[in-house]
C-alpha cells in the first residue's frame, strides 16, 4: 500500500471508532459525580450568560480550567442539552487522537505500524468507555500524548533535520491540554523527554541545550494559550488566585478514603484499560531495544518512557482516580503496534487487522454503555429523581437538595441551582424554608424530618434513597371573633 493509503486507512479507523460511540452516546443518563459536574456546570454557566466565568450552583467551579465546558456549551448550542451533546465532545476528542497517534507513528515507523498504533487504542477498553464519557480527561490526554508524539518525532530525527513545527506543534498541544485540565498538560511531555535524555545512548539524540530550547520554546507557547483565560478569571475575581492555590492544596492533601491508594494502583487499572492489547505488552516491551540508533526503534523506546514517567508520576501522586490511566493507553499503542509490524503483525494484511479490530470495537462498543448501569447499583438514580421533581411541581420552580451526597446532575436535568446540605443544621434551614421544596436524602437520614410534614414521592431501593416533597404546613385559621354580649348584659 502507497504512503497516501496508509494515511487513508488510519484516518478511516479514526472516523470508524468515532462513528461506533454515536448510536448509543445519549442512552444512559449522566454518571454521578464525575460525569455529572461538568455537563451541569458548563448548562449553569451557559443558561446564566457567562459561559467561560463556570459556577456550579450558584457557587464558582474554578477546579479545572474551561476548555471540557466550552466544547460542552457549544454542542448545546449545536444539539440542544442532552447527554449526547455532553458526551460529543470526547468522542470528537478520541477520533482526533487515534488520528494523531497513528499519522505520526507512520511518519517515523512506516505506515503499517501507524495503522496498527491506531486499531491497538481505539479498540482498546479504556479508551473505548472514556471517549462517551462527559469528561475533561479525554481533552487532556489528546494534548499530552500529542505532545509527547511530536517531541518523539523531533528527537528521533536526524542531526539538522529536526522539523522546528514540531515545537510549533507540541506547544500548541500542551496549552490544549493545560486548558482542559491544567499545568500537569506540560509535567507529561517533560518527564519523557528528560528520560529519553537520560537513558538513551548520546548517538545520534539532541543535545541538552536542544532539548532545552525545544521543550522550553514549546512551554512558553502553550502557556501563551492558556494564559488569557486565567488572567481575565483574576481581573474579574480578586480572589481567583488564592482559591485556585487553595483548591490544588486540597487536592494534594486529600484524606485515606478520598482519592489516595496504594503505590499499586494502577496496576490492575492499566491492565483492564488495556484490554484486550494488555496481553501483547510483555512481548513487546522486551523487543525495544534502547541502543539501536534507528528512528523507528528509538521512537519505541521514547513511546514506552512516556507511559513509564506518567505511571510513575500518577502512581506517585496522592490523587488517584481510575480515569487517570487513559494517559498510559497512546505512548503503549504505539509500542505495542510498532512490534506488531515488526512480528506477529506482520502475517496480516491491513485489513484482516481492521478487521479483527472492528470485531473487538464492535463488542467493546456494544458493552461499555452498560458500564455505568452495571455500576450505578451504589449510586442513587438522579435522572429518574429529577424527572419526578419535574412532573410534580407543576408550573412553580420548586426548590431542591440533596442531603450529603453529590449528585451535580441533578441540577443538569432539572435545569436549577441544587443546595447540597451536609449538616442536620443546613438541612432544617432547607427543610423549613418558604415554598414547596424537593429533598433526595437517605433512609437512615430520614428521622431527621421527623418534626416536617412530608410526602415520598419515589424510592430507589437499590441505594436506599428517598425523594421527598415538602410542603409548607398549612396557615392555621385565624380565631373567630368574640361575639359582643347583648345590650343590657346578660338576662
Amino acid at each position: 500500500m502507497t504512503e497516501p493509503g496508509w494515511r487513508r486507512a488510519i484516518l478511516g479507523v479514526a472516523v470508524a471508532s468515532a462513528l461506533l460511540c454515536l448510536p448509543l452516546l445519549g442512552a444512559f443518563p449522566l454518571f454521578d459525580p464525575d460525569e455529572g459536574y461538568y455537563p451541569a456546570a458548563a448548562a449553569e454557566s451557559l443558561a446564566h450568560g457567562h459561559p467561560l466565568d463556570l459556577t456550579l450552583n450558584g457557587e464558582p467551579r474554578w477546579e479545572k480550567p474551561p476548555l471540557a465546558y466550552a466544547l460542552m456549551q457549544a454542542s448545546f448550542l449545536l444539539l440542544g442539552k442532552t447527554e449526547f451533546a455532553a458526551r460529543l465532545p470526547s468522542v470528537l476528542e478520541g477520533a482526533a487522537l487515534v488520528a494523531i497517534l497513528g499519522l505520526l507513528v507512520a511518519r517515523v515507523a512506516g505506515g503499517r505500524a501507524g495503522l496498527l498504533s491506531a486499531v491497538v487504542l481505539a479498540s482498546s477498553l479504556g479508551h473505548q468507555i472514556m471517549t462517551r464519557a462527559a469528561h475533561p480527561e479525554m481533552g487532556l490526554v489528546l494534548g499530552t500524548a500529542a505532545a509527547q508524539l511530536l517531541f518523539a518525532l523531533w528527537f528521533v530525527s536526524r542531526p539538522g533535520e529536526r522539523p522546528a513545527w514540531a515545537w510549533w506543534a507540541a506547544g500548541i498541544a500542551m496549552g490544549f491540554g493545560f486548558l482542559a485540565k491544567g499545568p500537569v498538560a506540560l509535567a507529561m511531555p517533560a518527564l519523557m523527554l528528560l528520560a529519553g535524555m537520560l537513558l538513551i545512548p548520546k548517538e545520534g539524540r539532541p543535545s541538552w541545550g536542544e532539548a532545552g530550547r525545544a521543550f522550553g520554546f514549546a512551554s512558553l507557547l502553550g502557556l501563551a494559550l492558556a494564559a488569557p483565560w486565567f488572567l481575565w478569571m483574576g481581573a474579574r475575581h480578586p480572589e481567583f488566585w488564592g482559591k485556585v492555590l487553595g483548591l490544588l492544596a486540597d487536592y494534594a492533601e486529600k484524606e485515606p478514603g478520598g482519592f489516595r491508594a496504594s503505590p499499586f494502583f494502577f496496576v490492575p487499572v492499566l491492565a483492564g484499560a488495556f484490554l484486550p492489547w494488555i496481553l501483547f505488552l510483555p512481548g513487546a516491551l522486551r523487543g525495544l531495544r534502547r541502543s539501536d540508533p534507528s528512528p523507528a526503534a528509538r521512537f519505541a523506546v521514547l513511546m514506552a518512557l512516556a507511559a513509564g514517567t506518567s505511571f510513575l508520576f500518577w502512581s506517585a501522586s496522592s490523587a488517584k482516580n481510575p480515569h487517570y490511566a487513559l494517559a498510559f493507553l497512546p505512548p503503549l499503542a504505539a509500542v505495542v503496534g510498532a512490534w506488531s509490524d515488526r512480528g506477529p503483525g506482520r502475517a496480516g494484511s491491513p485489513w484482516q487487522i481492521a478487521g479483527f479490530a472492528a470485531l473487538v470495537s464492535g463488542i467493546f462498543a456494544a458493552i461499555t454503555p452498560a458500564v455505568p448501569f452495571a455500576l450505578a447499583k451504589s449510586i442513587p438514580p438522579a435522572w429518574v429523581f429529577a424527572h419526578r421533581i419535574l412532573e410534580e411541581e407543576g408550573d412553580a420552580k420548586a426548590a431542591v437538595a440533596v442531603y450529603r451526597r453529590r449528585l451535580p446532575s441533578v441540577s443538569f436535568y432539572t435545569g436549577r441551582e441544587v443546595a447540597w446540605p451536609h449538616t442536620p443544621e443546613a438541612l432544617e434551614e432547607f427543610v423549613f424554608g418558604p415554598g414547596t421544596r424537593f429533598l433526595v436524602i437517605h433512609g437512615r437520614h430520614m428521622d431527621l424530618l421527623r418534626k416536617h410534614p412530608h410526602r415520598e414521592v419515589d424510592f430507589d431501593p437499590d441505594t436506599d434513597y428517598f425523594l421527598v416533597r415538602l410542603d409548607p404546613p398549612s396557615s392555621p385559621a385565624p380565631p373567630a371573633p368574640a361575639l359582643a354580649p347583648p345590650a343590657g348584659g346578660p338576662r
